[in-house]
């Protein structure tokens, strides 16, 4: 069985926000981290009602973008693209394409102050692997060009073996487009903005409305990003879990 490790990168599309390099001395609002892990230890749920009130400020959501644009991704595939819902206007756009079956997840989306879509490329072409690699060559990312071919080689056997051997190609961008989600919520929770994924939707319908196949794309998952309403009576519940050594195995 072949293991596959990644981690993300991606590429950014704002239309609303001009995306900043964060001012590093400002990232944080009182001493110490934001993220309370014990707080979420006990407490943390993914917020089922919204505020629509209540609006994520702009640097807030500058920091953001600028974290998802850095983060990285397996061989620098950036295989994911972002689209960025911050009107109400735009917001309606995807409540209204939601499809058939999926109405509860309609209010979280029109009342959240942002909404992201997460869309994963359908393919990785030959031809956008050398306009990765050459801006990659153009950054100054390696130091020889012997490197710079090495690394090269490299990604496209990577490539070459999910889309030929393992032929698991498109699955495997998914990933990388989950490993940003998991990273992109973790770094919401530490701007003090609360967040959730929905899977919940038509993606044929969806995509259909942001016309996201005829540029290559699908989309695979929301970012939901806002307040929690004070009437989300899940964010007073405990969490119920199994015991935790059914969770977990200690190799030796």
């Amino acid at each position: 069985m072949i293991s596959l490790s990644s981690s993300v990168r991606t590429l950014v599309k704002v239309e609303t926000y001009k995306v900043v390099p964060p001012n590093r001395g400002a990232m944080r609002t009182r001493e110490g981290p934001t993220v309370n892990l014990n707080e979420l230890i006990e407490s943390g749920h993914f917020p089922k009602k919204y505020d629509p009130s209540r609006r994520i400020p702009n640097d807030v959501v500058d920091k953001l973008l600028k974290f998802i644009y850095s983060i990285p991704t397996s061989v620098n595939a950036q295989s994911t693209h972002y689209l960025v819902a911050s009107t109400p206007e735009s917001r309606s756009r995807i409540a209204d394409h939601m499809g058939e079956g999926f109405d509860f997840n309609v209010p979280k989306v029109r009342d959240a102050s942002h909404i992201i879509v997460l869309a994963t490329r359908e393919t990785l072409s030959n031809e956008y692997l050398d306009e990765l690699h050459a801006k990659e060559v153009a950054d100054g990312k390696f130091p020889t060009e012997a490197l710079a071919d090495q690394w090269q080689a490299t990604v496209r056997m990577w490539i070459d073996l999910h889309r030929y051997d393992v032929k698991d190609l498109q699955h495997w961008m998914e990933k990388q487009t989950y490993l940003a989600l998991g990273m992109s919520l973790m770094a919401a929770e530490e701007l003090g903005i609360n967040a959730s994924p929905l899977e919940g939707f038509n993606s044929r319908i969806l995509d259909a409305e942001l016309g996201l196949r005829q540029k290559g794309f699908t989309a695979t998952v929301l970012l939901v990003l806002g307040y929690r309403d004070e009437a989300d009576f899940y964010a007073r519940t405990p969490k119920s879990r199994l015991p935790m050594d059914r969770h977990f195995t200690f190799l030796k």
